[in-house]
């Protein structure tokens, strides 16, 4: 990758790649051995954690719309996606929501993804192939199957980095898009006049949490509190919520929280993309609603696969 595609990631990707991604630039990183060949995988899994999130997020708007017929062929393993996710999961939930999507006919936010991740013939593209081949290797480190000595971490930094330029280089449409978090909105009302909707939106960019913030006037209300992305004209947006959260209490410090598994019963757990740490929906204040969030998640596509398997 050249030098100005690598600070494009670090300055205008979504927070929760660009923040991994930068410390592949920091001098603790930089030698090839055991640290940087854990954070070329970490930014590889954000990556494709990013890329599901949005699927996934894509798939349930589907559903709610029209209920399609076609969540019969979706995510036979849905409830892992939810209960234990994993890398691999992550990657699966990508292929068969994105499926779904063409199935159905529907047009996503980031109408690119479908091309992201197939080639002709809904073949795996190179990118997906990229993110495949990392995540085994993450697989083997962790089973015992790949040495995790210092020579064999050399050589994994020389065969790992191209792979993963070759799952980054294709996303550099994200680039079109906003990643905001939106945290509130006031409403004015002029007599002869359609209400305005004024939103506190920051642009959740970059490698620092010190998000930087605007007002948005809008004659139409997004969602808030939530993060959304915004499509370039900004008619159309996607809430991420509850699988990426913009928490400032719940953790050890504000930061951006992604789902890490939950329950039926909504009860979940969320971890930090930098310092933020870890915690569970009971330390939100926001836990009503993201244990709703999070059942309805288990409502709308467990309980349908389920359905269809006994039927």
């Amino acid at each position: 990758m050249d030098e100005q595609y690598q600070r494009d990631i670090m300055t205008r990707f979504p927070y929760p790649v660009a923040r991994v991604f930068r410390k592949l630039r920091t001098d603790e990183y930089l030698d090839p051995g055991p640290q940087r060949r854990d954070q070329i995988l970490a930014t590889a899994e954000a990556v494709t954690r990013f890329v599901a999130f949005v699927v996934l997020c894509e798939c349930r708007d589907l559903l709610e719309r029209d209920g399609s017929s076609q969540v019969k062929t979706f995510l036979p393993f849905i409830e892992k996606t939810f209960e234990k996710p994993s890398w691999g999961v992550w990657h699966g939930t990508v292929r068969e929501g994105l499926k779904l999507i063409a199935q159905a006919g529907a047009e996503p936010i980031l109408k690119e993804l479908h091309g992201y991740w197939f080639a002709k013939g809904n073949r795996q593209s190179e990118a997906a192939d990229a993110l495949e081949k990392l995540s085994a290797c993450r697989n083997g480190l962790e089973h015992g199957s790949i040495p995790k000595d210092t020579a064999t971490a050399k050589r994994l930094c020389e065969e790992n980095y191209p792979l993963l330029c070759a799952a980054l280089l294709p996303l550099a449409f994200l680039l079109n898009y906003r990643f905001v978090s939106c945290s509130a909105i006031e409403v004015t009302k002029r007599r002869r006049f359609d209400p305005r909707f004024h939103h506190r939106i920051a642009d959740a960019v970059g490698t620092t949490e010190d998000f930087m913030s605007q007002r948005d006037e809008r004659s139409v209300p997004l969602d808030a509190p939530a993060l959304l992305l915004l499509e370039p004209r900004g008619r159309r947006c996607l809430n991420l919520d509850p699988l990426l959260v913009h928490e400032s209490k719940a953790g050890r410090a504000p930061d951006i929280f992604c789902f890490a598994g939950g329950s039926r019963s909504g009860a979940a757990s969320f971890v930090a993309c930098n310092h933020g740490g870890e915690f569970n929906t009971a330390g939100s204040r926001r836990q009503e609603i993201l244990e709703e969030e999070v059942k309805h998640l288990f409502d709308l596509f467990v309980a349908r696969t389920g359905e269809v398997s006994h039927g």
